[in-house]
């Protein structure tokens, strides 16, 4: 063997211009295709982006109405609560009312049937008032 390696073209064998040209061209067409499936991918994607957003909106509606349901019988049941307690309140201020007037009237007996008895002890009263206060 030579030392020397000697490469043979073969006339039938594509130069490398035309083997430059044929991977552009391979190129350009696979790239035609990706871009192809990428718009097919993207209108996909698309779709179903805009069917999930439907179904959303539609359980968030079905949703927006039950807690409205709820909110409407939790304010009617507030509302009786709200009477209840009023009917209550109504019922405990007139009994308070009513012992209030009985030791106004008591008080007023006794001052009638002890009038001195009654400015003594309302003087007393009023000057242990007034120390207190000067302090």
């Amino acid at each position: 063997m030579s030392s020397k390696t000697t490469m043979t073209h073969d006339a039938d064998a594509p130069t490398q211009a035309e083997l430059t040209e044929a991977h552009v061209g391979l190129a350009k067409e696979k790239l035609g295709e990706a871009g192809a499936h990428l718009k097919q991918a993207a209108g996909l994607a698309g779709e179903t982006i805009r069917e999930a957003a439907s179904a959303a909106t539609a359980q968030l509606g079905a949703g927006a109405g039950k807690v409205r349901g709820e909110l409407g019988e939790a304010a009617g049941a507030t509302g009786d609560a709200a009477a209840h307690v009023g009917a209550i309140a109504d019922e405990t201020l007139e009994q308070v009312m009513g012992k209030g007037k009985a030791f106004l009237a008591s008080a007023q007996g006794l001052i009638r049937e002890h009038p001195v008895a009654a400015f003594g002890a309302a003087f007393a009263v009023g000057w242990l008032l007034s120390r207190a206060t000067r302090r």
